[in-house]
């Protein structure tokens, strides 16, 4: 038989060559998953890229919109505050006309009695078109409160850049 020493060696050395062979295989599996690790962290960057790219666009339409309804919010104000006021000039123009009439009018005269009465149609012709104008006026009412609340909610919505300035109305 062999010696002890030279056994312990021999098997020392066949654990060095098998342990150093284990290690170059684990090394080469290691090489592959960094690598297979850097194709994703590559991959998964340019998806957040492509993601924050998709995102800025949708933010830009979405600001877009809220410029718009803000426009449209104002010019059915403007319209809203030009209707009430046309109303009110028509409906002060015929107080002073029946006003003027009733003044002129002595108590006997039948025919001038007569054209109150037809004054009154035309007031009621009026007062029709006064009803057409407040019910538009309601509708744009109802509209401009529509817009204040879609703005809103994009404003929910939309978490807006405190650095960059509200968008300008086009």
């Amino acid at each position: 038989m062999k010696r002890p020493g030279q056994i312990a060696i021999v098997l020392t050395v066949g654990i060095i060559v098998v342990s150093i062979a284990g290690c170059a295989e684990q090394n080469l599996s290691d090489n592959k998953k960094c690598r297979l690790i850097a194709n994703e962290n590559r991959q998964l960057k340019k998806q957040i890229e492509t993601q924050k790219e998709s995102l800025v666009e949708e933010i830009e339409k979405q600001e877009a919109l809220v410029a718009k309804c803000l426009q449209e919010k104002k010019t059915l104000e403007e319209r809203s505050w030009k209707n009430i006021q046309q109303l009110r000039q028509e409906n002060e123009n015929l107080k002073t006309r029946m006003r003027r009439l009733e003044k002129s009018i002595p108590p006997s005269d039948e025919q001038l009695k007569q054209q109150i009465n037809d004054l009154g149609e035309y007031a009621l012709e009026d007062f029709e078109e006064i009803i057409k104008l407040t019910e538009e006026n309601r509708k744009l009412k109802a509209r401009v409160q529509q817009l204040e609340t879609m703005i809103q909610q994009l404003g929910k919505e939309l978490p807006l850049p405190k650095e960059s300035p509200p968008p300008q109305p086009l």
